[in-house]
């Protein structure tokens, strides 16, 4: 149990990073 929640935690680190990098992004372009 205590590694399927090491392994949720980091998708959705990875999630929130690639968030913020498409949000850095799009505030360029604008």
């Amino acid at each position: 149990m205590k590694e399927s929640y090491y392994v949720m935690e980091k998708q959705m680190y990875r999630t929130a990073t690639c968030m913020l990098a498409f949000s850095q992004q799009t505030k360029q372009t604008n």
